[in-house]
């Protein structure tokens, strides 16, 4: 798997896309929402090196695949990895928040999608109270 530096734009970028890509449906208006909210300003990376780390993202995937091709779009090994990339709280605050976004763009909430996010908040020890007061500040 692809590595990048602690708390930098691209480890937030690889935990957005790796969100957009649980439900195993990537929606237009998840992608979208990015440019909408101006998510790429927020975490400090422009539209072109979002996209190349999403593409990074799937390939390190891809790679990981089975011998019978079978891909797992959710690793908790993977997940705790690039999870722990982001160490700075505020960061992984405004992650989360974003991630909030990102899986209700398709308006089809779906229970991967719940279940990661409960695991993120877990790892990183933080609660929706936490991420709405963090909304507040932004």
């Amino acid at each position: 798997m692809k590595h990048y530096l602690e708390n930098s734009p691209e480890a937030m970028a690889r935990i957005i896309a790796m969100m957009i890509v649980t439900d195993a449906e990537v929606q237009p208006g998840e992608i979208d929402l990015l440019e909408d909210l101006n998510i790429y300003d927020v975490i400090g990376i422009s539209r072109e090196q979002f996209t190349q780390v999403f593409h990074d993202y799937l390939s390190d995937i891809s790679d990981e695949q089975e011998e019978d091709g079978t891909v797992h779009l959710v690793s908790v090994k993977r997940l705790d990895e690039i999870l722990d990339d982001v160490t700075d709280p505020k960061k992984r605050l405004i992650t989360a928040a974003i991630l909030i976004d990102v899986t209700k763009a398709d308006h089809n909430l779906k229970e991967v999608e719940i279940a990661v996010f409960q695991h993120i908040l877990a790892r990183w020890h933080i609660s929706l109270e936490d991420i709405e007061a963090t909304l507040k500040t932004l």
